[in-house]
């Protein structure tokens, strides 16, 4: 409650995979949506919720692994009629199929927009972009970066934007260097009112990190990095 002396509800969510959430917003002061990454796959995660955009981890694609590693964003509502005080409203995977031997796709930054979109950021070395609705994560054609900017074993940050009832994606983005092995990723996200994206995080990639004119710290170097998309 307000003055910290009670808690109101509490929840775990997941499956036989290990599950990790890294952020939350909130809607109003009602639904909660969460991301971060998880092993679970399907009706593993959570056999009640109704699924959303990708009804199953699409990693490794037929020879997908017993442990499928991907980014998941969650919608809870409070209800003080179910145990725990939290019900579900839908989850849906957000993840491709392929990887370049880099981290597995997490989410570690989630806002809504006044439309309730939902804007997502987190880390991924997933490569097969873009792709058909429903088969992993689908860049827009207007993408700052279309492809994985790095090679071999390293990760970029990326940005999607979901739609408020969780069917569709309406844009989605790299941002990262091109050095083979860095490790680029965010680490937060907030909004402005006309739909501005600002993300902040950590770069490894000393060279091709998209950038503007005149950057506060422009050399080359492991750096964190603020922008605004």
């Amino acid at each position: 409650n307000s003055n910290g002396s009670q808690l109101l509800y509490f929840s775990f969510l997941g499956g036989t995979g290990g599950t990790e959430i890294d952020a939350l917003a909130l809607e109003g002061s009602s639904n909660i949506f969460v991301t971060g990454v998880t092993n679970s796959n399907g009706s593993d995660l959570y056999s009640s919720f109704p699924n959303f955009y990708d009804t199953a981890c699409k990693f490794g694609g037929p020879n997908m692994p017993v442990l499928c590693p991907t980014t998941f964003v969650a919608d809870f509502f409070p209800s003080q009629n179910i145990a725990g005080g939290l019900g579900p409203q839908g989850i849906t995977y957000l993840g491709g199929i392929m990887s370049n031997g880099g981290p597995p796709m997490k989410g570690t930054g989630i806002a809504l927009d006044p439309f309730d979109d939902v804007f997502i950021t987190g880390q991924t070395s997933d490569t097969d972009l873009p792709l058909p609705a429903g088969v992993g994560v689908p860049i827009s054609t207007n993408a700052i970066q279309s492809t994985l900017p790095c090679l071999n074993s390293c990760s970029s940050a990326y940005l999607i934007e979901l739609s408020a009832d969780g069917s569709s994606i309406y844009y989605s983005t790299y941002l990262g260097g091109t050095s083979g092995g860095a490790m680029d990723f965010a680490t937060g996200i907030a909004l402005d009112s006309s739909g501005g994206a600002y993300l902040s995080g950590s770069e490894s990639s000393n060279i091709g990190f998209p950038t503007t004119s005149g950057p506060l710290a422009p050399a080359p170097g492991p750096h964190g990095f603020f922008a605004k998309i």
